[in-house]
């Protein structure tokens, strides 16, 4: 919750989750943000979010992820991470995925170091939300040269693949 603060907002109407889904989809389907949820395996209830958003600039986009507290340190957000990286990188053609967070958010600091991604530095009142006052936000990158010498990205090659709205695969090199 402290690093959410779109979270104070919950919990909302049906109505309002379904404008905020819809919003989502239509983002999506116009290939401008992709928002994915992130689902328990046993019990497919929904514990958290994840998404490629088009925050950093020209062939860039931003890694952004969270899970409910029970749901942390059991690999979801790592493995969720691994797999937009794949996306981004083997299906978009991006040349750059960014993870931005607040200061001192070390549990999401802790994914992009064990993910491979480099330190960039921090950002001086960089996250701008709502009303919000400005906070700094400590960003990490990963340069798709990078990602190739990855050990973990076969694995990645082996598991994963996206589709579009009509259920046919993305071509993935």
């Amino acid at each position: 919750m402290p690093y959410l603060p779109w979270a104070r907002f919950e919990p909302q109407t049906l109505d309002e989750k379904l404008e905020l889904i819809l919003g989502f989809r239509s983002q999506f389907d116009g290939a401008s943000n992709y928002i994915y949820g992130i689902f328990d395996r046993q019990s497919n209830a929904l514990i958290g979010g994840t998404g490629l958003h088009p925050r950093l600039g020209a062939g860039a986009f931003e890694l952004g992820y969270w899970v409910t507290p029970e749901a942390q340190g059991q690999g979801y957000v790592a493995e969720a991470a691994r797999a937009l990286c794949r996306v981004a990188f083997d299906g978009m053609q991006l040349d750059i995925v960014g993870i931005r967070m607040e200061v001192p958010n070390t549990r999401s600091e802790g994914v992009a170091v064990k993910l491979g991604f480099t330190r960039e530095g921090i950002l001086r009142n960089a996250l701008r939300i709502g009303i919000d006052a400005p906070k700094d936000a400590l960003q990490y990158t990963l340069l798709k040269t990078e990602y190739l010498r990855l050990a973990w990205r076969q694995d990645a090659c082996e598991t994963v693949r996206a589709f579009d709205a009509l259920e046919r695969a993305w071509p993935m090199d």
